[in-house]
């Protein structure tokens, strides 16, 4: 039988990182929704907001950063883990 104890604390997220993670995710999901809204908007002949155009052009690479981060730390964290 495999020893847990160590998976139990690999596997347990820290506050930072789940923080991190779910503002990527939600950057991410209101920047799809006004790129959504822009390609209606735009297909329909009618006028765009424009700061739906500011959302969608910062707000996609700035999720895809944060769950990068995301990525980066739980890497960083993990191998601290596997030293001790």
């Amino acid at each position: 039988m495999p020893d847990t104890s160590l998976g139990d604390r690999k596997h347990a997220g820290s506050p930072l990182l789940t923080a991190v993670l779910v503002l990527g995710v939600v950057v991410m999901l209101a920047s799809l929704l006004a790129l959504i809204l822009l390609l209606t908007a735009y297909f329909s002949a009618g006028t765009a907001w424009p700061p739906l155009y500011a959302l969608t052009m910062f707000g996609l690479p700035a999720g895809f950063a944060l769950m990068f981060l995301h990525v980066v730390l739980s890497a960083i964290r993990r191998s601290r883990l596997e030293h001790r």
